[in-house]
């Protein structure tokens, strides 16, 4: 009888962003540890590889939130934030780690606005967003605050927090309701930036200032994609998809799913596609559909898309697979048991 094979370094990918049509960069949790364990495993699978295909770093005391690859500067560098506002960038022979001076709850500092929890390339600069209105832009060497006009009080994080600390739940339903939490960035350029967040609430930058934008729901929204400066696709809970531009607002596309929360929105080719933990979807006119891959099985666990080179990518928290415009590839994580048939 084969011995059952043991999975002790499986992994959970939390995150993930295309280098190239056949590259990609991964963060990921080890599933042998705690969830609560601050400790990130970064990845690098290259298919252009015959050996070796899969290349890891290791980050104790991170918990890694977003990635993204910087293509403006000198050298392509790959990005990893956690959600105490480290930031390491990694090139070939080496790399960087910083630390955002006002990000996080637990790293040592006069003033703290929370997590972080999102990172951008958008024109020639990096960009961080998250809780209480933080926007972080980076400066040559420097992370500067570009959140005039958003940023909220440390004072009201502190005391949040030692509520929390003291086991004062009272009102727990309430205690975050004034809280601007930013779960995404994105834009077209440094004149043309939105950054989206709880309650529906979506900002643009215009290189000046912040405005907000008008849209038609309350939800709590996740992603953005910049397709062009007028087509600006956003996502999130209650099945909701946005879509229009911050000088004429944004209007829902379809009537979505209550109960689905959508993590990600991708354009590619000219259909847009939405992810979720219970597999992809496509928009069809004013239709939300569900897409059929044609994998075996197929997709279950969507959370982020990424388009660049010519393809899409469906980073899963366990399946990986990308789509060249005709067809759909799986691609396995060897330490990860093999994905198996819904019953």
């Amino acid at each position: 009888m084969a011995k059952k094979q043991k999975y002790d370094a499986a992994l959970t990918f939390m995150t993930g962003c295309v280098i190239e049509k056949d590259y990609i960069y991964l963060c990921a949790e080890l599933d042998s540890l705690d969830p609560e364990d601050r400790y990130s495993r970064v990845l690098f699978f290259d298919n252009q590889e015959a050996q070796d295909q899969w290349v890891h770093h290791d980050l104790p005391g991170w918990k890694g939130v977003s990635v993204c690859v910087a293509r403006a500067g000198p050298r392509r560098l790959y990005c990893t934030l956690s959600s105490e506002g480290q930031v390491r960038l990694e090139y070939v022979g080496g790399e960087i780690i910083e630390q955002i001076a006002d990000a996080g709850l637990s790293t040592p500092g006069a003033d703290k606005y929370g997590y972080v929890s999102a990172i951008r390339e958008i024109g020639q600069r990096l960009y961080v967003c998250g809780g209480m209105g933080q926007v972080y832009r980076r400066e040559h060497d420097t992370w500067v605050h570009a959140d005039q006009g958003l940023l909220q009080s440390s004072s009201s994080v502190d005391a949040m927090v030692a509520r929390l600390h003291a086991g004062d739940l009272s009102d727990i339903d309430n205690l975050f309701a004034d809280t601007l939490m930013l779960s995404d960035i994105n834009g077209i350029s440094e004149t043309d930036i939105y950054t989206v967040g709880d309650a529906g609430r979506i900002f643009h930058y215009d290189g000046t200032a912040w405005s907000l934008v008008r849209c038609d729901t309350d939800a709590i929204l996740l992603a953005i994609c910049c397709a062009s400066a007028d087509a600006v696709w956003l996502c999130g809970y209650h099945g909701t998809l946005l879509h229009g531009n911050w000088t004429e607002g944004f209007a829902a596309v379809g009537a979505g799913d209550a109960d689905e929360i959508f993590s990600s929105v991708a354009v590619f080719g000219d259909t847009v596609y939405l992810a979720s933990e219970s597999g992809l979807f496509t928009v069809n006119g004013d239709h939300i559909e569900r897409l059929r891959t044609g994998l075996v099985p197929d997709i279950a666990d969507a959370n982020v898309l990424d388009v660049h080179d010519g393809v899409l990518w469906s980073f899963g928290f366990k399946d990986l697979a990308w789509f060249d415009g005709t067809t759909w590839t799986r691609v396995a994580f060897p330490d990860n048991p093999p994905l198996r048939q819904a019953r």
